[in-house]
């Protein structure tokens, strides 16, 4: 909980005079209290009462005009020339699926489209990875993407983090919980993969452990009071984007979130609620294993959204199984995002961010946005370097790299001290894992170089 100081600072931000705070604290309490009397308890609730009380009409939302660097960049499921396979996929799929993925005529149409539709889709991603002038563009992508969205979500957590301390702290103390889970599921020969490469083997795998999931999910739902929807099964064009875009990917077998589902907390100690109840269903059932979690409440992803995602393995009586993921979501945060008219921007941002990284690794579109952030000097000092341009990293200048291509350090030779300073500044802010990875692998050596030098 907030202290009464920080409401106090809080409350005279949003505008209201500090020798008037006092006043509209205790109206607001009683508001509260006979709100409750009413059987009201639902903020939502709350919110929909007092907008009719003050007359106040809700906008609905249409789509809002993409900035200019998003609008002229064309993903790949935009490509016009993958429509007609896409299509023709979806329906397949549709048609097999409303089988409950039985009917093996219809299984086998959608074998074929896909086929068809994996073979375009793997040229033209080999095409976009090849083009050397889009790679900056996909720079402008990530921050004018970023800058959509950071500023909405980082001031929504800042209100969390005030608000919400206790349930902040409480997620915190649990890490080390989950990462014993996963260990133990590891121990038992459990990992976060599928049980075949192929496409069609995917879906009959989640058709046999899909009624199951939901089943244990919403259990989990009724057990701590959160929401939980299940996800339509994954389409046939993303997944196979997915493998596309991952160089010596083994078909489909690395696709976790072909069924998924979202919980949905009211507050952080509703999401600990969950992470708690997972937790003893992993622990106690045999059929359900966590084999992975991505905690992104504190390391938020790019742009600043905050969950958790969490991977299942299910079980099935015949000894088959399903990779499943579950995303655990707060109320405040998943309502901005549905107000924010994102979907397209998100769109935008995923395809660059996976560009890029299948062109040059993990660390690549941190890098990228830091580089942007820090400003059009760094910009054209990276181009003038061949940063993202020379497909080998160990050709870009300033770059140290060590000998399975991956960056271990950075010689920035002939960088301005005004440049250096905005690109450190970027590199912390938004490039934090390589900062840690370069500062790890670049210590522990007696007289090793630095991972970051200027001469």
């Amino acid at each position: 909980m907030a202290s009464s100081d920080e409401k106090i600072r809080a409350l005279i931000g949003a505008g209201i005079p500090s020798e008037k705070v006092a006043a509209v604290t205790e109206k607001a309490q009683l508001l509260c209290e006979e709100f409750t009397s009413l059987g009201i308890s639902k903020m939502e609730d709350k919110l929909n009462v007092i907008l009719i009380l003050f007359d106040i009409k809700q906008k609905k939302h249409g789509v809002a005009p993409l900035p200019d660097k998003l609008k002229s960049f064309t993903t790949i499921s935009e490509l016009s020339i993958l429509s007609q396979p896409k299509k023709k996929s979806e329906q397949a799929l549709q048609d097999w699926e409303s089988t409950k993925f039985q009917n093996n005529e219809l299984r086998m149409d959608f074998k074929d489209t896909a086929s068809k539709l994996d073979e375009s889709l793997s040229q033209e991603v080999t095409r976009m990875m090849g083009d050397k002038e889009l790679r900056f563009q996909l720079l402008d992508v990530l921050v004018v993407s970023y800058d959509c969205f950071n500023g909405v979500y980082g001031a929504l957590w800042e209100n969390v983090e005030m608000t919400d301390g206790e349930g902040i702290q409480r997620y915190k103390d649990m890490q080390k919980d989950f990462t014993d889970s996963i260990h133990k599921s590891e121990a038992a020969g459990h990992a976060p993969q599928q049980n075949s490469e192929d496409l069609i083997d995917l879906y009959l795998s989640y058709a046999l452990t899909v009624e199951t999931f939901d089943r244990k999910m919403k259990g989990v739902a009724s057990k701590t009071g959160a929401k939980w929807k299940l996800a339509p099964a994954k389409k046939a064009f993303r997944i196979l984007e997915k493998k596309n875009l991952r160089p010596g990917a083994r078909g489909v077998i690395l696709v976790c979130d072909a069924g998924r589902g979202m919980f949905e907390a009211e507050t952080m100690n509703d999401v600990c609620k969950v992470r708690v109840a997972v937790l003893e269903l992993s622990a106690t059932d045999p059929n359900v294993w966590i084999v992975r979690i991505k905690e992104r409440y504190i390391d938020a992803s790019s742009g600043g959204w905050r969950d958790d995602l969490i991977n299942f393995k299910i079980m099935h009586e015949n000894g088959g199984f399903h990779v499943f993921e579950a995303q655990i979501s707060q109320g405040k945060m998943l309502t901005a995002r549905q107000s924010l008219d994102g979907h397209l921007v998100f769109n935008k941002c995923r395809n660059a961010t996976e560009l890029l990284t299948a062109c040059f690794g993990d660390f690549a579109p941190l890098l990228a946005l830091a580089v942007g952030k820090a400003g059009d000097k760094m910009v054209a000092w990276a181009k003038a370097n061949r940063w993202f341009l020379e497909d080998d990293i160990s050709n870009w200048g300033g770059v140290r790299s060590n000998v399975d291509g991956k960056i271990n350090g950075f010689d920035l030779v002939g960088m301005t001290m005004g440049v250096a300073d905005k690109f450190l500044e970027a590199c912390v802010q938004h490039c934090a894992p390589l900062v840690k990875y370069l500062a790890i692998t670049g210590s522990g050596e007696q007289g090793k170089t630095p991972p970051i030098t200027f001469r």
